[in-house]
């Protein structure tokens, strides 16, 4: 009697530590769920308030005034630099270019307004891919205030009758470009090698693979602040940045 009040009280202690150990685990699984919840409502919190402040800063009498006409000039070609120069990946993509140029594109110019600046400060990064980010809050209506030109097929762009002051410049334009891809055909060859002086040889399968030549296309996205003097043309340089 005294052996199976000892077995079953084992027993019994055994589930309840299993049971303790199981509660811990469900517990502390969910404190990291609940953090995780609370984590991703700040980030949407914060995301929330910035998109508010930002709307907040768009006055419409203020864009306008912005766009009106003035003396300044704004020309260039819209093009990417490649940051790894001439012996880059990208110059061998485009036979020896190391320039990527915009084709008869669109280039967009918005003033930068209080609303428009921390629209863009917001978004902190290389290219501002417009309406593609997590922060938003720049107002639609911004677009109608925009100005806007195509390049001819070199990529060169000229705006005229600016107001002296910042401007960014935005524009998005594909790339085509030559690669070459290796892929494995099915087929296999076999390698063998023997050594008459030691009686002894070894053999090798080796796949059999083949390389083409392809078209393809990247895109490239352009986001720049300038500064518009009066009077005087305001060159735009195309931007050097690591494509691929």
């Amino acid at each position: 009697m005294g052996s199976a009040s000892r077995f079953l009280s084992s027993g019994i202690w055994s589930v309840l530590v299993v049971g303790a150990v199981l509660w811990v685990h469900d517990h502390a699984a969910a404190q990291v769920r609940s953090a995780s919840r609370h984590e991703a409502q700040d980030r949407a919190d914060e995301r929330g308030a910035i998109q508010d402040r930002i709307a907040a800063l768009y006055d419409p009498t203020e864009m306008a005034r912005a766009m009106e006409l003035g003396t300044g000039t704004l020309r260039g070609t819209m093009a990417v630099r490649d940051k790894q120069g001439v012996g880059g990946l990208l110059p061998r993509l485009l036979r020896g270019k190391s320039v990527a140029t915009a084709d008869r594109e669109w280039v967009i110019l918005l003033p930068m307004t209080p609303h428009v600046t921390a629209w863009f400060e917001a978004h902190s990064a290389d290219d501002v891919r417009w309406g593609e980010r997590e922060i938003g809050g720049l107002n639609p209506e911004v677009w109608q205030y925009a100005g806007r030109v195509r390049t001819d097929s070199q990529g060169n762009f000229q705006f005229d009758g600016l107001m002296p002051g910042r401007y960014l410049v935005l524009a998005h334009f594909p790339v085509e470009y030559t690669a070459r891809r290796t892929y494995a055909t099915g087929e296999y060859s076999v390698e063998y090698s023997y050594s008459p002086m030691f009686g002894s040889g070894s053999g090798a399968i080796k796949p059999i693979t083949r390389t083409e030549r392809y078209q393809s296309q990247m895109h490239v996205w352009i986001s720049e602040v300038v500064d518009v003097k009066p009077g005087v043309p305001t060159i735009f340089t195309p931007p050097v940045r690591d494509l691929i």
